[in-house]
């Protein structure tokens, strides 16, 4: 199984399709204009705003790289509560606090849940009280 999934994946960069067909290239490789675009989106749908941010490659296996990306920045007076009800969500949702703001990088979602990202940030945003730091 495990020698298959790996003859599937070097097919995958023979076949010069890695950057489409495989998720992390796929999302390395996403223009910045079509994350800020997609940020933007879901920010006014949700009340929220859009924002510039890092996104760090490699989960670990790249110290220190980054990326620029955009995502959905939600101002709230308690971030960390906020970020427990977008895990704790359905779906589950991960974010980040920088500067006080949490940030959802669009870099890590894929477009077509996109939809479902929306949904979370508005039932969240209900249950944190709708209260926003000024």
């Amino acid at each position: 199984m495990i020698l298959a999934a790996l003859a599937a994946t070097l097919r995958l960069y023979r076949g010069g399709v890695a950057e489409t067909q495989i998720p992390v290239w796929r999302q390395l490789a996403t223009p910045l204009a079509n994350l800020e675009r997609r940020a933007r989106a879901i920010a006014e749908a949700t009340g929220t705003r859009a924002a510039e941010c890092e996104s760090t490659v490699g989960g670990g296996s790249l110290p220190g790289q980054t990326l620029p990306s955009w995502a959905v920045a939600i101002d709230v007076a308690a971030p960390q509560r906020l970020l427990t009800r977008f895990r704790q969500g359905t779906p589950a949702v991960i974010g980040r606090v920088a500067d006080d703001v949490v940030l959802l990088d669009l870099r890590t979602v894929e477009p077509e849940d996109d939809a479902r990202l929306e949904r979370a940030v508005r039932i969240a945003m209900e249950g944190s009280n709708g209260r926003r730091r000024s």
